[in-house]
């Protein structure tokens, strides 16, 4: 408890419950864990002291086994730890966050634990990373992380809000999948929600009507569509 003490902003971390008591009041009460309440608005400080604490104790040649720290069950808050890197984007993990869906128990080697990504990092993820699952036929809104790869956290969002990001995307990229061509139906289409059958319509017919004038030579005014601007 020294050690935790020594540590930056630790001063607005307080010790309470059963075992303070005891230490303090030589109270019969006692507990197996530590309980504490904190002024402090981020749990990242607090996770910090902890850690600089742990490193500490090692240091008096005093060994710590962490329990439970693969023991996440479906809907934990998780985060990837430091240094993971993903071989396929060439993209930094570090800290991307999220909630469990699923976790593969093999016969061997370790879990695998699918993480479906929070709001937060959904709307940081890189337009290349999505296009790149789009055009491959893959989900950008969960992956997939051997168990030792993750950590607990706190989380950020709600569900609700995982959603609505989703839906967003999913509008922003929703023709990418087709490759280059996607990604030029993509700009004539921009803004216009896929799901608005009548307003792609309204989009495409100003669109041959801007490239193709010739197609209109020959047909009687009568005959003609009133195209509409979709932007």
């Amino acid at each position: 408890m020294s050690y935790f003490y020594q540590q930056p902003q630790t001063d607005r971390i307080y010790f309470k419950g059963g075992t303070a008591l005891r230490t303090l009041y030589d109270s019969p009460r006692f507990s197996e864990d530590l309980d504490f309440s904190s002024s402090l608005t981020s749990i990242r400080p607090m996770e910090q002291a902890v850690l600089e604490t742990l490193a500490e104790i090692e240091r008096e040649n005093i060994h710590y086994m962490k329990t439970n720290e693969m023991d996440f069950k479906i809907g934990d808050c998780v985060r990837v730890r430091a240094g993971i890197q993903d071989p396929d984007w060439d993209q930094d993990l570090s800290g991307w966050q999220g909630r469990v869906s699923s976790i593969d128990h093999p016969k061997r080697g370790k879990p695998t634990v699918i993480i479906a990504w929070d709001s937060v990092t959904l709307r940081q993820m890189s337009a290349t990373a999505i296009e790149k699952c789009e055009v491959d036929g893959l989900d950008w809104s969960e992956y997939g992380l051997d168990v030792d790869e993750i950590e607990s956290a706190v989380c950020r969002d709600t569900p609700r809000d995982v959603e609505r990001a989703k839906k967003e995307i999913a509008k922003q990229y929703r023709w990418v999948y087709l490759g280059d061509e996607g990604k030029r139906i993509q700009k004539i289409l921009a803004g216009v929600d896929p799901d608005d059958v009548m307003r792609l319509l309204d989009c495409w017919e100003e669109y041959y009507d801007a490239m193709l004038p010739s197609a209109r030579v020959g047909l009687a005014q009568g005959d003609m569509l009133r195209w509409k601007r979709c932007h």
